[in-house]
């Protein structure tokens, strides 16, 4: 930096270091090198994480799914969703910072095997009782038009 006063024109020159706190290259040099050793390490936790989030985002919609279907679920529909519902929020909290990918897969597989068969019943259900009006109605308008 360079300060000149005016009424006498002298000119003085400053430098300004900085060099405390700062990394030196090789201080630099071992950060880079721990951030790609475990580069692998934070990818697989990564991806473990998010298998968690999408177990428990799935179960969350099956929960939400199951109470708005329960007109069509049998008691004992509903209490297989409740148990393996259940038992994959216990589960969730005793593993998902340990479980593996494979674990996830399989709680998730589980979690299939119950609801998918009670909502295809329940779809097949619900489309019985919209063909049902359907028939119901047409047969109605198709009455009052031979009236006429």
């Amino acid at each position: 930096m360079t300060a000149q006063e005016k009424t006498t024109g002298s000119v003085t020159r400053t430098v300004i270091a900085n060099n405390t706190g700062r990394l030196s290259v090789e201080e630099i040099a071992a950060m880079v090198e721990d951030a790609e050793r475990f580069k692998a390490a934070d990818e697989a936790k990564a991806l473990q994480i998010g298998a968690v989030n999408d177990l428990q985002e799935y179960a969350g919609r099956v929960k939400v799914s199951a109470s708005k279907s329960s007109q069509w679920l049998s008691p004992a529909q509903q209490q297989a969703v409740v148990d393996v519902l259940g038992g994959i929020e216990s589960w969730v909290i005793a593993n998902q910072t340990m479980a593996t990918l494979a674990d996830i897969q399989s709680q998730r597989d589980q979690l299939e095997s119950v609801w998918v068969p009670i909502m295809t019943s329940c779809t097949n259900a619900e489309e019985e009782e919209e063909e049902g009006g359907e028939e119901e109605e047409s047969y109605a308008e198709g009455g009052r038009e031979d009236r006429r």
